[in-house]
């Protein structure tokens, strides 16, 4: 692993990025290709930011649950997976119209990620773990 050179010039200044809600992330994920970055809080928000520019390009707000992780699909690469601290996981797909997939367990969502070929997502509940074989639908766990 090479070490990152911390005596830089200004080309590798840190990048601040305008999070217009202001409040405190609980989690930050790249998208597979770093098209997107994905940040989620405390407070039920995600926003999600073009890594081209920094702009935020779409958001969600969870309107009772903190977000505790976050996975993006590798294979349909805008699409999103949200986990939340009551339990529900919300599939969306960035600037996409329409109601996200919603599916519940019981227990916080603490981890999640997508296999390879996008066909299957792990959750950690709780204590439990679980792997969704095709894409969550709604349903309690």
């Amino acid at each position: 692993m090479e070490a990152l050179d911390t005596r830089s010039t200004a080309a590798r200044a840190p990048q601040f990025l305008d999070q217009s809600y202001g409040k405190p992330l609980s989690v930050l994920e790249f998208s597979e290709d770093c098209e997107f970055l994905a940040a989620g809080d405390y407070t039920g928000g995600v926003l999600i930011y073009s890594t081209a520019n920094w702009e935020p390009v779409d958001n969600f707000r969870h309107p009772s649950s903190k977000v505790l992780s976050l996975s993006w699909d590798p294979i349909k690469k805008d699409r999103l997976a949200i986990g939340c601290g009551n339990g529900d996981i919300i599939l969306v797909q960035v600037n996409a119209k329409g109601k996200p997939a919603l599916s519940h367990y019981h227990g916080p969502i603490n981890l999640m990620a997508f296999g390879a070929s996008g066909d299957q997502l792990s959750i950690a509940f709780g204590d439990n773990v679980s792997v969704v074989n095709g894409q969550p639908q709604h349903r309690e766990q």
